[in-house]
């Protein structure tokens, strides 16, 4: 039982840390593509 419960503890971290990731993945991805536009209207 407590190993279930460390594992559910380690996979709701892990997949904070994949969030938090993908957060900063999208908000990189963003700027470029802002950037690319900003590049195209000049």
């Amino acid at each position: 039982m407590l190993l279930l419960q460390g594992m559910s503890t380690a996979t709701k971290k892990t997949g904070r840390y994949v969030g938090n990731c993908v957060k900063i993945l999208d908000i990189s991805g963003v700027k470029s593509t802002l950037n690319q536009i900003k590049v195209m209207l000049e």
